[in-house]
């Protein structure tokens, strides 16, 4: 009799559980929409945001979409609309993204948002998340200044990157903290193509620049300078290492698909779900970060620098370094 009790119980356990567990708005499992500005291999973020919807549906029963715009701003809108209206989960992939995402979360609320990359206050149904790039970029800076044998190093910016200013800073910061004596050079890409962005580092190469950082988003125009003047680069964003792993050294990343994951797996598991919260991605929390390529990738960069790196994120994450002077 005892037996058969504890099994009932168990199974109305296991029942209420299985029942508690978030279900889709429309019936079915729940449906995950990324919505990106640029395609597959041509964003600091769809990748990582891509491969992180894929572990969702391995993990959990989500059903995901991922839907690009292919750049054409007309299309922004109408298709932020139309996956908030078929989706649970929406996730705005894009500064670009953010006006629509306000309007497209008030006219769905219970459809659930996030957006990367920026801060929106006030919106039950919204979570954005802003990833401290700066501190990536300092450490980045910290590196190049180590590796570099010229004593000097540059960086090619997108020119219309909004917060180029405050990275080109974070990355002089980074390159003096290493060597006060450092000379940091700057090139601003107008035209995000591949033969201006590798213009534009063939002349900081052509200056003695030894190492660049690349913050000109998906163009891979710095590697292929880099390669041809047989230098070095920097990655931006995710791990870029793979792309020429004999002249990028190391990537400075966010891990936008790992907040993505962290999320949706709260409110799937936990039913948690803080809106009108901004999530701050940053050293501490490890979702930025140094990759110095996959497991196996031959390695350019020292231990005993990485060793330092490593010190110098205990020190960023405490305070005890700032890696921008305007905050």
């Amino acid at each position: 009799m005892k037996k058969s009790i504890c099994a009932l119980v168990a199974i109305i356990i296991i029942f209420s559980f299985i029942s508690c567990r978030p279900s889709s708005k429309h019936g079915g499992s729940i449906k995950v929409a990324a919505v990106t500005v640029g395609e597959l291999g041509g964003s600091v973020y769809a990748d990582s945001v891509h491969a992180n919807l894929e572990r969702l549906a391995q993990e959990f029963t989500i059903t995901p979409l991922f839907i690009d715009c292919g750049g054409d701003a007309e299309t922004y809108e109408d298709k932020l609309m139309q996956a908030a209206e078929s989706s649970d989960f929406v996730i705005a992939v894009d500064t670009q993204l953010r006006e629509y995402v306000v309007s497209a979360a008030q006219q769905n609320p219970e459809t659930r948002f996030i957006y990367l990359d920026g801060d929106i206050y006030g919106n039950n149904n919204i979570i954005s998340v802003v990833f401290a790039k700066h501190e990536g970029v300092f450490l980045a800076g910290y590196i190049a200044s180590k590796m570099s044998r010229t004593g000097k190093i540059g960086a090619v910016a997108d020119g219309n990157l909004s917060e180029k200013d405050e990275l080109l800073e974070s990355y002089d910061n980074g390159a003096k903290y290493a060597n006060p004596n450092i000379t940091v050079m700057k090139e601003y890409a107008n035209e995000l193509n591949g033969l201006t962005v590798k213009d534009n580092a063939l002349s900081l190469y052509d200056q003695g620049c030894d190492v660049v950082l690349n913050l000109a988003g998906g163009c891979q125009g710095v590697f292929d300078a880099a390669q041809e003047t047989r230098n070095y680069a920097i990655g931006f964003g995710i791990d870029q290492r793979h792309i020429n792993p004999d002249a990028i050294i190391c990537s400075m990343v966010n891990q936008a698909g790992v907040s993505i994951y962290n999320i949706v797996a709260a409110y799937i598991a936990e039913g948690t779900w803080n809106g009108g919260e901004v999530w701050h991605a940053n050293v501490k929390n490890e979702l930025v970060d140094i990759s110095y390529g996959e497991d196996g990738t031959v390695q350019i960069v020292a231990d005993d620098i990485k060793d330092e790196v490593n010190e110098l994120k205990k020190l960023l994450a405490s305070g005890e370094v700032v890696a921008r002077v305007h905050q």
